[in-house]
């Protein structure tokens, strides 16, 4: 009785965001599109996951110019176009806080041809409705992407019997339903030759400079759900030093107060803090597999094609945010918080 309720209630749904597409945006012929706005919002995690996406369209409007709008949600946080390697989009507009009036003039003035919405997985109905209408005050005349793909309705049942498409493959689809050529996923992440260069330098002076024996670990996470307890990550640390294998920590300024807790032996090196994406992902592509908590940096590790250990939480739904099948393993598992979303939690089974 649920599924067909849950089934009916994202027809429904859909329905109705396909309906006010068709009224409000008609359909341009590729050759005719010179301008297009790509919209695309939230963290590193989410912005890796548009990744192959943002190509795509890159592939199809190859002479158009290309504009992402995007924010990161929050301060400190690393944005899409700092990710994004040069030439896929041409300019990218923050409305980190800008006014809705600002951000709707700024793009007025672009005079788009197009607008491509890369909604976010959990996104509501009530927000792409304005989303919808936003385009159209902008004066875009044509768009798609708006989509509800997860609800909020008995949560525990979906993540227990609802199967979810991952972020990149959510995308990619949804272009290819809208006319899109989509060829293979392919991660345009931004790594320069210094980034390369300062990693090598910095790898050399730890004594870590061959990647087959390097395993590096992401210990922190946004959310305090996400994170495998520390103790599991430090007996790891450990027994990795046992075998000879160097162990490196990845992750953000706001990762390094837990990095400092695990046990000290000379085969750790704390490669936390302020460092570059281009830094980052140059460091985890020395890497023989990077072992991580759902979090960004789990995503870039599998961008750089670095094989991926992940542990996610049982408060997100399952497989939406699972790295591409090869070369990842992850762990799950059906707890009583399944699917029920939390910033904290002190019920261990969820993490």
């Amino acid at each position: 009785m649920i599924q067909h309720f849950l089934t009916l209630d994202y027809a429904l749904k859909n329905h109705l965001l396909r309906g006010l597409t068709r009224l409000l945006f008609r359909h341009i012929p590729p050759e005719r599109v010179r301008r297009v706005l790509v919209v695309r919002v939230g963290t590193l995690g989410d912005g890796i996951c548009a990744l192959p996406a943002l190509q795509t369209i890159r592939d199809n409007f190859p002479q158009a110019h290309l504009t992402l709008l995007t924010r990161t949600g929050g301060p400190g946080l690393v944005s899409l176009g700092e990710v994004l390697a040069p030439g896929v989009v041409d300019a990218v507009l923050m409305s980190e806080n800008r006014s809705f009036w600002q951000v709707l003039n700024t793009v007025r003035v672009g005079r788009y041809d197009l607008v491509i919405e890369l909604s976010q997985s959990h996104a509501r109905l009530r927000d792409l409705f304005l989303h919808l209408v936003w385009a159209k005050l902008a004066g875009i005349p044509g768009g798609y992407g708006w989509q509800i793909t997860a609800t909020r309705l008995f949560r525990r049942f979906q993540a227990q019997h609802r199967i979810f498409t991952d972020e990149r493959t959510r995308l990619l689809t949804m272009l290819s339903e809208n006319g899109l050529y989509v060829a293979e996923m392919r991660f345009p992440v931004h790594v320069t030759p210094a980034d390369e260069g300062r990693v090598e330098h910095l790898l050399g002076k730890h004594g870590c400079a061959d990647p087959r024996r390097n395993v590096a670990l992401v210990v922190g996470a946004k959310r305090a759900t996400n994170r495998w307890p520390l103790a599991y990550f430090d007996a790891l640390s450990q027994a990795l030093a046992e075998r000879e294998f160097h162990v490196l920590l990845v992750g953000g300024p706001g990762d390094a107060p837990l990095a400092a807790q695990l046990r000290q032996h000379d085969r750790l090196h704390d490669f936390t803090g302020d460092r570059t994406v281009g830094e980052s992902a140059a460091l985890l592509a020395q890497c023989l597999v990077c072992v991580a908590n759902d979090t960004g940096p789990m995503h870039l590790a599998y961008a750089v094609g670095t094989p991926v250990v992940a542990r996610l939480s049982a408060p997100d739904y399952p497989r939406r945010w699972f790295a591409p099948p090869r070369p990842a393993v992850f762990g799950t598992q059906h707890v009583t918080c399944a699917g029920l979303r939390a910033e904290n939690s002190a019920d261990r089974p969820c993490q």
